[in-house]
């Protein structure tokens, strides 16, 4: 579709979070009835938006080649995405450590540290939501930059499952953008403390990296293991109202 193309979806997009009164630096969790009685109007507009993007199959229906669409306001949006075009969809959440993305976010978007902490906390915590009615795989940038190859073959176990087989070249080709000086420097030179509260959420996708299917009950079984003797025994260091005998 090009670029131009592409300006249009994604001007798009920005009109149907400020018609849920959110931007990207202040996002909305909706539920999914609330999410379409507010949007569902615009589906025929997104059809066709989309449509310009990424051409139908030849017999008309919805692309079967795998298209990966890796914009934030779409944790979000996505139900509203999903219904209108009728699609078969699978959520993969590409995490990083807190603490690089707040950095990352806070230079480019020129808000604190402790905003971005707080946007990495509710962009990962939406896409939470998105797993309740369809598959989905979590990736950490870490465990994929530590070991390269089982990260690319984790992702592909997780591929055959919708019956999509890349070739060789396409494999090679992931293979080699992670690896060497010329691939891309993910991770941010350390900084700032991130308050415990972000460092629970950090390591329940930490620990789920890669897993090749996400189960809602297995997701909530994750993080009550978090919420152990540690977690209470330094919650509330930085400020807030510790969960400790004698506080009230």
């Amino acid at each position: 579709g090009g670029t131009g193309a592409w300006e249009r979806l994604s001007a798009f997009n920005d009109e149907l979070l400020a018609a849920l009164g959110a931007t990207v630096d202040k996002p909305a969790l909706l539920p999914r009835v609330e999410l379409w009685r507010r949007l569902g109007h615009r589906a025929d507009e997104a059809r066709s938006l989309f449509t310009s993007f990424v051409p139908p199959a030849p017999d008309g229906s919805s692309p079967r080649t795998p298209w990966v669409w890796a914009d934030p306001r779409n944790t979000v949006l996505a139900p509203f995405w999903i219904k209108a075009l009728g699609l078969e969809a699978s959520v993969v959440l590409v995490h990083r450590r807190p603490a690089d993305v707040a950095r990352a976010v806070s230079a480019r978007e020129g808000i604190s540290f402790e905003q971005g902490l707080v946007l990495w906390d509710e962009y990962n915590r939406m896409a939470f939501s998105l797993w309740e009615e369809r598959p989905g795989l979590i990736v950490g940038i870490e465990s994929l930059q530590d070991d390269v190859e089982a990260g690319v073959k984790a992702l592909l176990e997780y591929l055959r499952q919708f019956g999509v087989e890349p070739t060789d070249q396409e494999v090679a080709s992931a293979l080699s953008g992670f690896e060497g000086p010329e691939g891309p420097e993910w991770s941010v030179r350390p900084g700032a403390e991130v308050p415990d509260t972000f460092l629970v959420l950090d390591r329940v996708l930490t620990r789920a990296d890669l897993t090749t299917s996400v189960d809602v009950d297995e997701m909530v079984r994750e993080f009550s293991r978090y919420y152990d003797e540690d977690y209470y025994a330094h919650y509330g260091d930085e400020g807030d109202a510790p969960y400790r005998p004698g506080e009230p």
